[in-house]
């Protein structure tokens, strides 16, 4: 994976100007917009969560309130039984005798002092109902009679003398059992639930003041759908669950569940929660806790830290979205700016590529006053004073010596061509016009090894023509156009016929080439395999379709005719056919819009004039 990093590196970015500003501005890009995103997301979400943190508090508190209202409702309800002693009297002798001796005594009470309404257990019990809707019914038991009177919101009546084997209300069963065999030592107050009726019930003794002594107890019944109201009461959107629990740990509401007689199996943990905590439970969790002082209730609410992150789930992915967009923008507007910058270049390229044809007369349009458009002007003065040069010197002089030259013709040797070349360099350098120097250069050492008497070189001259006719056009293409060559030392001493190597790299320069790109790149590697010496030369060009290659590797394989863009290889192959014989030869593979490869391959050790 790190070999194939760096190889993709070396091919599309280390030489590559435009792809490097591409890659550069797009990491620079991508990772500010990803650092604001984040920040804008990490800001919103804690918002999110304290707001939500919030409203859980406020609905614990809530609850806690809606509790304590219901306390201290029944609390003063009970002090006003002990305050009024007229009906502190009734009461005592409705607990103490059965229902016929108690109405008996109350129309006794009634003749003497004429308060029967205003001092009964029904008008008292009537007018808690009535000051509290919540209630849904009041009941009282006598524990030297074992009777059960309830007064129900509608109404309704009930008088129950318990005996053994009976049915108890279930609303009593915490207090006496089952079976009667109940004996909770009240306090003051005492909360006690029934989760088959679903109600809890505030319990308080009933004392003889005179002796002191409990004659039975009294449940404000309240349904606990009724903490609904408490929650409804905040008007916002409820999450998690809450929960109310006993002292002991049982469930005495739950929001999620229907309420049951056993112990929240994690109350020891949100027991430990002082406010509002983040804690481990099913999952994890919000934890927000808060006891109810009068009644000794646990209000806790409890929400999934994933619940709350799914309420601004779709902040997360607008904030994605809107990321995403904004970074292919932001590609998009770049390319394009660079798109233009690398026209611009092409624009300077083609130009030079019609004055290497001899067209002195272009001239490129300075569009902007940049770097580019002062090469552009440089590029244009170089036209004007190259021409000026030719038709004031060399076409004078040509007119002048034409004679001389027909004469002389056939004595004309390479060294005259060189030399010619030399002082076409020198006048370039001397213009300032380097580049035309340095390709003059190279077109004289070409010159110099095509008119080399010898038929085999080296392995390592032939490359290094190469690498000088691939030179030339690097010069021409500038930073859009790279090679690389690669020789193993055993085989840069070894025999190859002259001329094997160039063809294959003119064949990519005239056909595979892409002007348009600036990663355009071509590899030459030579090393020895099972077969003997192999050349490789591989490039990213166009490639060839696979009908095309087909046609070009059978034609490769037989004498005669060949199309003009492919007569370099097929005189290649022809070539080492003939010198080297069977397997040895050249060999194309071509993938399209990928490149093509060019394999040539020749025995080890040959020797000029091997096989001729």
């Amino acid at each position: 994976m790190r070999t194939m990093l760096k190889r993709s590196y070396q091919k599309y970015i280390k030489n590559k100007l435009f792809n490097k500003m591409i890659l550069i501005y797009t990491i620079i890009t991508t990772t500010t917009f990803l650092t604001l995103a984040f920040v804008i997301y990490y800001f919103i979400s804690q918002s999110f969560q304290e707001k939500e943190l919030a409203a859980q508090q406020k609905t614990v508190h809530s609850v806690s309130e809606y509790l304590d209202l219901k306390m201290t409702n029944a609390e003063q309800a009970v002090l006003q039984i002990y305050q009024d002693n007229a009906l502190s009297d009734d009461f005592l002798a409705f607990m103490k005798n059965d229902y016929e001796t108690y109405i008996k005594h109350h129309l006794d009470v009634y003749t003497e002092s004429g308060y029967f309404a205003s001092r009964s257990v029904d008008s008292f019990i009537r007018g808690q109902i009535e000051k509290d809707t919540d209630l849904s019914s009041i009941m009282l038991y006598s524990k030297d009679k074992r009777f059960v009177y309830r007064y129900e919101q509608n109404d309704n009546q009930e008088y129950q003398q318990l005996k053994e084997g009976e049915a108890i209300p279930q609303e009593m069963v915490p207090l006496l059992g089952k079976d009667l065999s109940g004996d909770i030592n009240l306090k003051f107050n005492t909360v006690i639930a029934s989760p088959e009726t679903g109600t809890y019930s505030i319990a308080y003794r009933i004392n003889d003041p005179s002796t002191l002594k409990d004659v039975g107890y009294i449940l404000l019944v309240y349904p606990t759908q009724n903490i609904f109201k408490a929650i409804d009461n905040m008007n916002q959107n409820f999450t998690g669950h809450l929960l109310v629990m006993l002292p002991n740990g049982e469930i005495m509401f739950d929001t999620a569940a229907k309420p049951t007689s056993s112990k929240y199996p994690y109350y020891e943990q949100v027991m430990s929660v002082k406010g509002q905590e983040r804690l481990m439970l099913d999952e994890n969790s919000y934890v927000t806790r808060q006891d109810n002082g009068k009644s000794k209730l646990e209000v806790v609410q409890v929400v999934h830290v994933s619940e709350v992150q799914k309420s601004y789930g779709h902040l997360k992915r607008l904030i994605i979205s809107l990321t995403g967009l904004s970074i292919l923008v932001t590609f998009i507007l770049s390319y394009l700016a660079v798109k233009n910058v690398s026209n611009r270049t092409q624009n300077i390229i083609r130009g030079m590529r019609v004055v290497r044809n001899g067209n002195l007369s272009v001239r490129l349009p300075v569009v902007r006053e940049d770097e580019l458009g002062d090469i552009s002007a440089s590029f244009n003065q170089m036209c004007e004073d190259l021409n000026r040069h030719i038709h004031q010197v060399y076409i004078s002089e040509i007119k002048q010596k034409h004679a001389e030259l027909v004469a002389f013709q056939a004595q004309i040797n390479p060294h005259f061509l060189y030399n010619t070349l030399e002082v076409i360099r020198m006048r370039a350098i001397a213009k300032g016009a380097d580049d035309v120097a340095e390709m003059t250069y190279i077109l004289s050492s070409l010159f110099k090894y095509l008119v080399k008497k010898e038929t085999m070189v080296k392995v390592s001259e032939e490359i290094e023509n190469s690498r000088n006719y691939l030179e030339m056009f690097r010069i021409r293409y500038k930073e859009r156009f790279h090679f690389t060559i690669e020789v193993d030392p055993e085989v840069q001493q070894a025999s190859i016929l002259k001329l094997s190597v160039q063809p294959a790299i003119e064949n990519y320069i005239l056909h595979g080439i892409r002007s348009g790109r600036t990663d355009n790149a071509i590899r030459i590697h030579a090393y020895t395999d099972e077969m003997g010496i192999r050349i490789d030369i591989e490039d990213n060009g166009k490639g060839i379709s696979s009908e095309k290659l087909a046609e070009i590797q059978s034609r490769l394989k037989e004498p005669g005719e060949f199309s003009s863009g492919s007569l370099g290889l097929k005189n290649v192959a022809e070539r080492l056919r003939l010198m080297y014989g069977d397997p040895y030869g050249l060999t194309i593979d071509s993938t399209p819009d990928q490149g093509t490869r060019v394999s040539i391959c020749i025995p080890i050790g040959t020797e000029e004039g091997q096989h001729v």
